[in-house]
């Protein structure tokens, strides 16, 4: 298994060997590295396995096999992880864990790339994304650029919402509806939304409720989707 010095892999289903104990494959894996005893020792507290060492692998939960996968591919101090599908298979307390960790390795200086379609954990865990489609990249940059390059949205309650889907068309205000009477609306700035709100006065339609409105990842990935094919 040829690993280059500066980079640590971990792919969906992590190579290790069953039979043998976490420290038991970190030791085969310290033949080929020669980091030596204390290295296994810090990666082995570094994924919080330390009290688990020495059971066998085929015994651990998904969440503890992903995070020895993480200690093998981090044996070797590499510069830079890439991860494919960290949290895939794991409980809730697993996807926590996970979190913690990658927190942990961002803190020690470590460039981490990871694959992923569980976009609420990549949003909280990401400071840069890629997103592609059909082999098509359609955004790359900071998280943060993509998820306000939008219009300001706002989420609001009328009485008339049908009345003020149309005004909203001849206006050309993008609108969405939610529900029966919940949308959500796309404003140039943030100040326009009083002029929306005299717009709907002289049409006689009342907004019962409004609210500035968050786009998520998620929601962005769906749009950005949409609007490729």
């Amino acid at each position: 298994m040829h690993i280059l010095q500066n980079i640590g892999c971990l792919i969906e289903h992590p190579f290790f060997y069953a039979d043998l104990s976490a420290y038991e494959n970190l030791k085969y894996l310290d033949i080929l590295y020669h980091c030596g005893q204390k290295r296994i020792q810090e990666v082995l507290e570094l994924v919080n396995l330390t009290k688990d060492k020495d059971k066998k692998v085929r015994k651990y939960s998904t969440g503890m096999k992903q995070r020895l996968g993480i200690a093998m591919a981090m044996f070797h101090n590499p510069k830079l992880l890439i991860l494919d599908e960290p949290l895939n298979g794991l409980d809730p307390q697993g996807v926590f864990e996970m979190r913690e960790l990658m927190f942990k390795l961002k803190s020690k200086g470590k460039t981490i790339f990871i694959s992923g379609h569980i976009l609420a954990e990549m949003e909280k865990i990401c400071t840069h994304i890629g997103i592609l489609n059909n082999k098509r990249l359609l955004f790359q940059g900071e998280i943060n650029s993509l998820l306000n390059q939008k219009k300001q949205s706002y989420l609001i309650h009328t009485d008339q919402p049908e009345r003020c889907m149309k005004i909203c068309k001849e206006h050309l205000i993008p609108t969405k509806r939610i529900s029966e009477a919940t949308l959500i609306i796309e404003i140039e700035q943030d100040g326009s939304f009083d002029s929306f709100k005299k717009l709907m006065q002289q049409n006689h339609i009342q907004i019962l409720f409004a609210d500035t409105y968050q786009e998520n990842l998620e929601s962005v990935f769906l749009h950005l989707i949409k609007t490729d094919l």
